[in-house]
């Protein structure tokens, strides 16, 4: 529980961003920039072995 109320891993991101930065994201805009971040980490690793 975080605050009082059970919450999921996005939704305190969510309340992290809008505390620190004054910026609102919802769960699911969080969890969309993190599938968003994930895809180009796994593309850019794919394109460093293929360099090497």
């Amino acid at each position: 529980m975080f605050m009082q109320k059970p919450c999921g891993r996005n939704e305190i991101i969510a309340l992290i961003i809008t505390m620190a930065l004054g910026k609102h994201m919802t769960r699911k805009q969080v969890s969309s920039h993190l599938q968003v971040v994930r895809q180009r980490k796994k593309m850019n690793a794919e394109g460093e072995s293929e360099t090497r």
